[in-house]
């Protein structure tokens, strides 16, 4: 997953300018197929969401301007999509755009780490220094008392940056399940952010034991090489999923059958938990194929080709494609697989009701409120 999502950030625009006006027409022209201009409006379109209007004269703004694109994961459609940037009144003070037409304040100077996860903030708008804030999980993950210039991405999820008088400062998250991220040159520590995340990993020793025990209950499918956790194909590693090298804890907890495409049959995955910081994602990680998040439930068609995950919002998906079948953007619990092509779930509006989904005639995914 990490591979195909740094590909995707390299087909994107990484990081906005750092000086010097910049053109809204140029910025349009580049990402044409994600924003325009309409009079007094700015119209963004998301992929797999709904069309966004920012109208020059609502919410405080006299006039938005389109700056440039972030490459930032969007846990919605599980891949790393282009997000727009905004300033309001000419103001040097940006923002993004999420998804929901919300906006995160960035200051004025903000680049995305390569997995698409964090937000490097050269200067936070409402205190002085720099920050980063995980944009996968929606909160601020660290702060520093310093400002920093020239910030760029650095490996899959850590950034370069020239910070108060220092060139080259590398900025990286301490993989010790602080959640504490680090400013370094060379071998010094330069400063540690203020922000200590609360890990909700629980204890390393406990986890460790349930981690042994899950794997012997599942031979053949994942071992433990030190700090590495390693997916095996028929014995033989297949996936390496170190925490050095993607900044999560990884730990395996089960396994979940699911349509094995060169077998063409029903085969046992990984199912294993990601973890930054207070932040925890699961992950179905196959051995032929990238991981597939699946954090807050999972229900799998009984032919294993199909499932539906919630995460802030619920999508129906092609296990073996990977693509989005159905997206709906509240969440839902109580997940089940009723058929192949059939769930159904609670979904939890401000009056939850039962909804079932399933295929029209034409092969459409619809959604329909149970008894209707």
């Amino acid at each position: 997953m990490i591979a195909a999502l740094m590909m995707a950030q390299a087909l994107m625009t990484g990081a906005v300018a750092a000086s010097g006006p910049v053109s809204e027409a140029d910025a349009i022209a580049a990402h044409s197929d994600l924003v325009r201009r309409d009079g007094h409006k700015l119209i963004v379109t998301y992929a797999g969401h709904a069309v966004i209007q920012m109208v020059d004269g609502e919410s405080g703004c006299d006039s938005y301007h389109f700056v440039d694109a972030l490459p930032l994961y969007d846990a919605r459609t599980h891949r790393v999509q282009p997000v727009a940037e905004l300033t309001c009144n000419a103001a040097d003070k940006h923002v993004l755009l999420w998804p929901d037409a919300d906006v995160q304040p960035v200051g004025a100077h903000a680049v995305a780490s390569s997995d698409g996860h964090y937000v490097f903030i050269d200067q936070m708008p409402d205190r002085p220094g720099a920050g980063i804030f995980n944009w996968a999980a929606g909160y601020m993950a660290g702060t520093f008392d310093m400002p920093c210039t020239n910030a760029r991405a650095e490996g899959i999820d850590g950034f370069v940056a020239d910070c108060a008088k220092h060139k080259d400062v590398h900025v990286a998250r301490l993989v010790n399940g602080s959640g504490l991220w680090t400013m370094t040159v060379g071998q010094d520590v330069l400063a540690k952010s203020n922000l200590a995340v609360i890990s909700n990993g629980g204890d390393p020793f406990v986890m460790a034991q349930n981690e042994a025990a899950a794997i012997a209950a599942h031979p053949g499918l994942v071992r433990r090489d030190g700090p590495d956790l390693v997916i095996l194909d028929n014995g033989k590693d297949a996936r390496r999923m170190g925490d050095i090298a993607s900044g999560c804890h990884y730990w395996f907890h089960d396994a979940v059958s699911l349509y094995d495409p060169n077998l063409k049959a029903m085969a046992p995955v990984a199912r294993v938990a990601c973890q930054r910081g207070e932040f925890e994602m699961a992950l179905l990680a196959p051995s032929y194929a990238d991981p597939l998040p699946a954090p807050q439930g999972l229900a799998v068609s009984p032919d294993g080709k199909i499932v539906l995950l919630t995460y802030g919002s619920t999508d129906i998906v092609d296990w073996v494609s990977r693509q989005v079948l159905f997206h709906l953007p509240t969440p839902c619990r109580d997940l089940k697989a009723v058929g192949d092509r059939h769930f159904t779930c609670v979904v939890e509006d401000a009056q939850p009701y039962t909804a079932d989904f399933a295929p029209d005639a034409s092969g459409t995914w619809q959604m329909t409120k149970a008894g209707a």
